[in-house]
């Protein structure tokens, strides 16, 4: 009897908790998972899922996620607006919203804004969310060692569930880019707008593809949209960082030095803020200061390989450049030149560059 009694509690409670659901009301239903999740309700946001995506998801997976430590929990009052961006007529039985989210210190007052767009679907009479976050995290992983076609593979394979997520087209739109595919990186970026407009990364994305197209007044444009969207200021050192190249583009050094400072203001140790620094002094050809600059974005944290590899072959040219000036020692520019290599064999500017400082080092020799 006892136990009948814990059972028939136990379905009460399940069956009370799902009442607290207006399942037939995306907005409502995205609404609560976005307070469970703030609540560390983890497990219990779960249920809120699509069973679309269960069937690549399991319970462990998204908890891992999410995992928050205790200490942080009920350490902020919560701020939402929420609005439901236009329905795509291709997609009927799907809902997308912008929640912006206002996390408010208790203690402090302190604030820091998030934009989170959420993607609806209505199976089973019900709309769930639709959640494929593990997919991406994977495809970013693929993505920051260069393994580009599985980084698109699986990030396609997110878009077969979810194809409205913003994110996912501006990660592919990156890969692309990557590969110097200007026309697809575009297409996907326009999509990222698309779905989620108010995401600062969408604007960085479109501004690299103008730079790489040799618009650098585009770009700028474009930067300029991603530092007024962006939600923290950390994430506006790589756009002032890149404006700074685009105005050197441009041949305007001033404004040049005006952004790097600005990024650098931000976070003085980033390491492409002061990548970018050094080439702002080699291109006034004082040389002595981009070294400097060079080897303290060298001895900073490591960026991805992709941009790793370019600060390896900038730093070992501009060695090069100062052996030969100096009659030098060019060790230390070959050694860089090989770093370079090592992340990417057969480019052939690196090649090219190591072929000079070995005759330079043999002709020295003679």
């Amino acid at each position: 009897m006892k136990n009948l009694l814990i059972l028939i509690s136990i379905s009460i409670a399940l069956f009370s908790c799902k009442q607290k659901v207006d399942y037939n009301n995306p907005k409502e239903v995205v609404l609560k998972y976005r307070e469970l999740l703030n609540e560390n309700k983890i497990k219990e946001s779960f249920e809120l899922i699509a069973d679309t995506c269960k069937t690549i998801l399991t319970l462990q997976e998204y908890m891992d996620y999410y995992k928050i430590p205790d200490s942080l929990v009920g350490k902020n009052k919560f701020q939402i607006e929420i609005n439901q961006l236009p329905i795509d007529t291709k997609y009927p039985n799907y809902r997308i919203f912008e929640l912006k989210q206002f996390d408010i210190n208790i203690r402090n007052n302190d604030t820091i804004a998030h934009i989170f767009y959420y993607t609806t679907i209505h199976e089973n009479q019900m709309w769930k969310i639709l959640w494929t976050q593990h997919l991406l995290v994977s495809g970013t992983k693929f993505h920051e060692e260069q393994k580009f076609e599985e980084s698109i593979n699986i990030c396609e394979k997110a878009l077969q569930y979810d194809p409205l997520n913003g994110n996912t087209y501006c990660g592919i739109g990156w890969i692309y880019l990557r590969l110097e595919d200007l026309s697809n990186a575009e297409i996907y970026a326009k999509k990222a707008v698309e779905y989620s407009p108010k995401l600062a990364e969408n604007y960085n994305l479109i501004a690299s593809i103008y730079h790489e197209k040799g618009r650098p007044e585009l770009a700028i444009e474009n930067y300029e949209k991603a530092i007024h969207l962006s939600t923290t200021e950390d994430n506006k050192v790589d756009y002032y960082s890149n404006m700074s190249s685009d105005y050197m583009d441009m041949n305007q050094p001033e404004k040049a030095k005006e952004m790097i400072y600005k990024s650098l203001k931000i976070d003085s140790t980033d390491t492409y803020a002061l990548w970018i620094k050094a080439y702002l002094y080699s291109n006034e050809k004082k040389q002595d200061s981009s070294i400097m600059f060079f080897d303290k974005a060298i001895h900073s944290e490591p960026m991805t390989n992709y941009l790793q590899k370019r600060l390896y072959y900038g730093y070992a040219e501009e060695l090069y450049l100062v052996a030969i000036k100096n009659k030098g020692q060019y060790n230390k520019a070959k050694t860089f030149a090989i770093k370079a290599l090592d992340l990417e064999p057969n480019n052939t500017d690196y090649i090219e560059l190591l072929n000079k400082i070995n005759k330079a080092i043999e002709s020295s020799s003679n």
